[in-house]
């Protein structure tokens, strides 16, 4: 998994990440696109309207897994945060499935970093390409 970005390849790592961890670093995200879904708890992410396609999605397991969220990291004045690529839903269903760690993607670049502020403790930095 590449992605392609004004000609060159830029590889991303797959990180295991704390639920909570990754869910803190998203509410600090200084202009949410999504502050309903960030702040809203269980019942404000079981009530969006793409929740369901997420359940959907996920009942076939491990014989047909869901693409991983995607992530960027930023930093601020206010600190550090994260934002989504892709993946909202997949990750606010996880959450309200009281997930307590799953899989995401980040650009190298972001990699180490990430996994040092939410990574799940005894995992490791996976490459992907």
């Amino acid at each position: 998994m590449a992605e392609r970005l004004k000609g060159s390849i830029l590889f991303k790592q797959q990180r295991l990440v704390e639920a909570q961890k990754l869910l803190k670093l998203w509410q600090s995200e200084p202009y949410h696109p999504e502050p309903k879904l960030a702040y809203g708890g269980k019942s404000a992410w079981k009530d969006d309207y793409k929740y369901g396609e997420a359940e959907k999605g996920v009942i076939f397991g491990k014989d047909k897994p869901v693409p991983l969220a995607t992530i960027a990291f930023g930093k601020c004045e206010l600190g550090n945060y994260v934002g989504f690529i892709n993946g909202i839903t997949r990750t606010i269903w996880l959450l309200a499935n009281e997930a307590s760690k799953y899989p995401v993607l980040c650009l190298n670049s972001i990699a180490k970093l990430l996994f040092e502020i939410a990574g799940a403790d005894g995992t490791k930095i996976i490459s992907v390409a």
